[in-house]
């Protein structure tokens, strides 16, 4: 009886979701917006495009993670979205609001053919279909607080000095020093701080950190002069065992983050839904209030209209008054 009961169990959940309109993404969230809400992934097995016991054990792992996170929080669905990804695959997104006012997105790969929608991808051999869950909010308020340090961006790749007393026989410090680098992110840059050390056989002659306020243009080379190394002392030093270091550790300004739009938007949202719930909510309060301060905007003209029209009438007495006087 028990496997009976499993079996029409199953049939109908597989029947539930033959209901789901595969062509429309917004019906593909609402199955899986159920799903994560009973922490169930069966109830997406139909929706796959391979077995869900195929799904590899590293996206299962994030899988359980997910439904943990809705097992443990209050999530309230905002919206959901389909779009191409960066990686030139599809991408299923559901939004959601915790308790905490913070913002998670729930996304999962997704497999496009002839207008199907299936969850999952199947790549390299691997099948991939995890439902990845993210704190925006949080991440973005991480983003916000961290300085903005592109090292991949920010190429340095030379340096230019001149000799203490520009005495090249006699090597024992440095008249003045640039470092060389590469703009080569796609902003431009008003701000840097990075770290300089230079050696000589490996020991250290100099370790600062060095800030810059020149302005370097996306693709610009420029010359960073480093002031504290003007007539600079280190004592004797050989051309062939000095080497040099930079590391980049926060340039500006920040560009904005690919969350802060999105969040942005789905603030506005949230503002309006509150603002139509209350409404609702409080209607025939409002609909009172509205009628009294309408009342109250009626009574205000009608006294200015009466104010008006006494002034003109003591206008014209006025004239009156002193047009009798001119005949006498």
């Amino acid at each position: 009886m028990k496997h009976i009961v499993l079996i029409l169990l199953t049939i109908l959940q597989f029947e539930a979701c033959n209901r789901v309109d595969r062509t429309d993404f917004n019906s593909v969230a609402k199955a899986v917006d159920k799903a994560l809400q009973k922490q169930d992934l069966e109830i997406l097995r139909p929706l796959y495009i391979e077995n869900i016991e195929n799904i590899h054990y590293s996206h299962k792992e994030i899988i359980n993670y997910t439904f943990n996170q809705f097992k443990n929080n209050q999530f309230t669905f905002i919206k959901s979205d389909f779009e191409k990804s960066y990686r030139g695959t599809y991408e299923l997104r559901i939004f959601y609001l915790d308790n905490q006012s913070n913002i998670y997105c729930v996304s999962i790969d997704c497999t496009l053919r002839n207008g199907t929608i299936s969850l999952g991808l199947l790549a390299d051999g691997i099948y991939s279909g995890a439902l990845f869950c993210g704190n925006w909010t949080e991440s973005q308020k991480e983003y916000d607080e961290e300085p903005y340090c592109p090292k991949s961006e920010i190429i340095f790749q030379n340096i230019r000095w001149y000799p203490y007393n520009y005495d090249y026989n006699n090597l024992r410090g440095f008249e003045s020093l640039e470092v060389l680098l590469k703009n080569n992110s796609e902003y431009e840059i008003d701000y840097m701080r990075f770290r300089l050390i230079i050696r000589n056989n490996h020991i250290t002659m100099f370790n600062q950190t060095i800030e810059s306020y020149q302005m370097i243009y996306k693709g610009d080379m420029v010359y960073i002069d480093i002031p504290t190394l003007k007539n600079f002392y280190t004592g004797y030093f050989s051309n062939n065992t000095l080497n040099w270091s930079a590391e980049l550790m926060e340039v500006s300004p920040k560009p904005k983050s690919f969350l802060e739009d999105v969040l942005e938007e789905l603030e506005s949202t949230i503002k309006k839904r509150r603002l139509l719930f209350f409404i609702k909510q409080n209607k025939e309060e409002i609909l009172i209030t509205g009628g009294v301060l309408l009342i109250l905007i009626l009574i205000g003209l009608f006294i200015k209209i009466r104010h008006k029209q006494k002034k003109k009438i003591e206008s014209l007495f006025d004239i009156v008054i002193q047009n009798h006087n001119v005949r006498l």
